[in-house]
């Protein structure tokens, strides 16, 4: 479970051949809306190894939103939803 100020490793995992692309990967978050939370970047992403990448992130309120990965100059995407839960509201549901 993802709560609020934790950090959390996102990954995604491309063909192995694209080992050593760490330049041509990038990230972009979206609300659950479709808008931009956070704009294409490739902020903080580091290869894991045999082409897996990942990033560290930490949000700071609840919220629904999805991370979507591409590889430049591939045609390679991934994505993933993101759910960041309240601890409060956790323990609360925990305790019904």
């Amino acid at each position: 479970m993802k709560l609020i100020g934790k950090p959390f490793l996102y990954q995604a995992t491309f063909p192995p051949a694209l080992t050593g692309k760490t330049g041509d990967v990038y990230y972009t978050i979206y609300n659950a809306n479709g808008s931009v939370y956070t704009a294409k970047t490739q902020a903080g992403v580091n290869e894991l190894g045999a082409g897996s990448y990942g990033v560290v992130l930490t949000f700071n309120n609840a919220v629904t939103l999805s991370i979507y990965w591409e590889m430049e100059g591939t045609p390679y995407v991934a994505s993933e939803t993101i759910n960041i839960y309240d601890d409060a509201e956790v323990f609360e549901a925990i305790a019904l």
